[in-house]
């Protein structure tokens, strides 16, 4: 068994995000973005007080990676649920979080792009 605290865990995640980045971006460069999507997720954790499983920071992760493919593509998604189920707090405290891509790669998630993040973090 092995301890949270040794990093295995974080080195497993690492190696897989990375693993799943390389399939699935096309114009994002993964060792480019590996080590902001893992940053992004620490300070969301601290933000939000929370502690995410492995599989769900891979679904963040990954979630964040496609949406910034898409902000470069020009191709956001669009949000038709009702927006007023999201505390403004936690909206505030994960675009907080995301300006680590809009200072480090100059790319930033739309309302929507943010409004479909909000929900899975929020699982």
């Amino acid at each position: 068994i092995v301890s949270k605290d040794d990093g295995c865990d974080d080195i497993v995640l690492s190696s897989l995000l990375y693993d799943s980045l390389k399939e699935t971006m096309t114009y994002l460069n993964p060792d480019k973005v590996l080590n902001l999507l893992l940053e992004f997720i620490d300070i969301l954790e601290n933000n939000l007080n929370r502690q995410f499983t492995n599989s769900m920071k891979l679904r963040i992760a990954l979630h964040t990676a496609c949406a910034l493919e898409r902000v470069l593509i020009n191709d956001e998604l669009k949000y038709t649920d009702d927006t007023s189920k999201f505390e403004p707090v936690v909206l505030n405290k994960i675009k907080n979080a995301l300006i680590i891509f809009k200072e480090s790669i100059n790319l930033q998630l739309n309302e929507d792009e943010i409004y479909y993040l909000t929900e899975i973090v929020l699982l």
